[in-house]
């Protein structure tokens, strides 16, 4: 298992235009970004280099799918239906709160959050993230909100 980042930092760098990975690394907004909790998640090292600089799609039904669910198509990615909503919202949060842009339709990243609520393996990761970082991703509180972004 490594970390992944669920809004890929190559779209975070690039949206900053700071350059590769070294060079962004002297830049304290880049970092502060980089390091958040609200946006990593333990990942399969194979699964996070297919994923780092897809963006998030529904894909068709002839899409390859992986052992765990996942679905790709040339540089597009579809996280398992199980998660769609955990997903959407930590996107919804980086566009948010880092005013970055979506990567992927914004009215895919809806959909995913009205058919995947917050459940309760969400809600205790983001009560023990917000506890460690000392704030909330508000789309986890109040999915709702996630409808006027």
């Amino acid at each position: 298992m490594t970390e992944g980042h669920i809004y890929p930092l190559a779209a975070v760098r690039s949206a900053l235009g700071c350059g590769t990975s070294s060079q962004c690394g002297r830049n304290d907004r880049y970092r502060q970004i980089a390091s958040d909790l609200h946006n990593i998640v333990p990942v399969t090292s194979r699964v996070e280099i297919r994923r780092r600089n897809a963006r998030y799609e529904e894909l068709s039904a002839g899409a390859r799918e992986d052992e765990c669910g996942n679905r790709e198509s040339a540089q597009f990615f579809e996280p398992p239906g199980e998660v769609k909503g955990d997903v959407a919202r930590a996107v919804a949060y980086m566009v948010d709160t880092y005013d970055l842009p979506w990567v992927g339709a914004s009215s895919v990243f809806k959909s995913w959050n009205r058919v995947d609520p917050p459940d309760d393996q969400e809600l205790t990761r983001h009560r023990l993230v917000s506890e460690l970082q000392g704030n909330e991703n508000r789309f986890i509180r109040n999915p709702e909100r996630l409808e006027n972004l």
